[in-house]
C-alpha cells in the first residue's frame, strides 16, 4: 500500500517558511518541502476579511508521519490555527517513492 502524501500548508512570511521546512526535513518529517513565495491569501478570520501575502509549502511526506508533523506544526508554527491539509499521492514514480521511503524515518 502506498501511504505516501502531500500536504499544503502557509507561513507568514519566508523566513518561517524556510524554518518550517528546515526543521520537518532535519527530523525526517519529510522527505522534501517546497516553498512558493509571495502568494496571495483572501480569507476571513475571526470575523474580519483579510489579504495577506504568505509563502506556501508543499510537503512530501508519510502518513505514518503525519502526527509527528503535526505535534512540530502546532509546537513551531507562528499562526493560531495553522493549515495542514493532505492528500493522498497515489501514483509516484518508484524511485521517487523508495526515496521518499528512506528519508522519512517514522
Amino acid at each position: 500500500m502506498n501511504d505516501k502524501v502531500l500536504l499544503a500548508m502557509c507561513a507568514a512570511s519566508q523566513e518561517e517558511a524556510a524554518f518550517l521546512a528546515s526543521g520537518m526535513v532535519e527530523r525526517h518529517l519529510a522527505a522534501c518541502v517546497n516553498i512558493i513565495e509571495n502568494v496571495s491569501s483572501v480569507y476571513f478570520w475571526q470575523g474580519k476579511k483579510n489579504c495577506e501575502k504568505e509563502s506556501v509549502l508543499i510537503i512530501k511526506t508519510t502518513e505514518k508521519a503525519w502526527s509527528s508533523l503535526l505535534k512540530f506544526v502546532e509546537e513551531n508554527h507562528s499562526y493560531d490555527l495553522p493549515e495542514l491539509v493532505a492528500w493522498p499521492a497515489s501514483r509516484l514514480s518508484p524511485p521517487y517513492e523508495e526515496w521518499v521511503k528512506k528519508e522519512v524515518s517514522l
